[in-house]
């Protein structure tokens, strides 16, 4: 089913109407904190923050088939691994969805709870599931937003779903 709501502009997609869409807030399995978008700060990265705010941390995930777009509502901008730049940081950066906006959201149980990781189709080194491609979001450096890093799956790299009502 399409999410839809009067009071956000939903952004076009071909065949929109037999695309699944799932209108979501991320938060980190890790230490719990939410993953907005910071409309503020130049390129517009996605972070972990613990402030709240209408919109900067809800996602638009849309089914394409063998992976999602992930857009961003605040933003009203397709996130993107952009792989042009030093740490290949996700961004809140196009209007449309190219090789760069392909994710995979990959469904796992961490402490009793489903969680996700997610990986970055953009980057994949030759196949699915090299340990290379996935997002991460590091805690250890303030301000750093969430990037394709990883070298495995840990507390890191999962991230919990929470539904926003429509």
């Amino acid at each position: 089913a399409v999410l839809a709501s009067s009071a956000l502009a939903l952004p076009a997609t071909p065949a929109a109407a037999a695309l699944p869409q799932r209108l979501v807030e991320m938060a980190s399995v890790s230490n719990g904190c939410r993953i907005r978008v910071e409309s503020s700060v130049s390129g517009h990265p996605l972070r972990c923050n613990t402030s709240w705010n209408v919109h900067e941390n809800e996602f638009l995930l849309t089914d394409l088939g063998d992976d999602f777009s992930v857009y961003s509502i605040a933003r009203r901008q397709y996130v993107s691994a952009n792989l042009s730049v030093t740490g290949i940081p996700l961004q809140a950066r196009t209007g449309t969805v190219g090789s760069w906006e392909h994710f995979g959201f990959h469904a796992t149980t961490y402490n009793g709870r489903q969680a996700y990781y997610i990986e970055s189709y953009g980057y994949r080194n030759n196949a699915p599931g090299n340990v290379d491609d996935i997002v991460s979001a590091n805690f250890s450096v303030t301000g750093i937003p969430l990037q394709v890093r990883s070298l495995g799956v840990g507390s890191w790299e999962l991230f919990y779903l929470y539904d926003v009502a429509s």
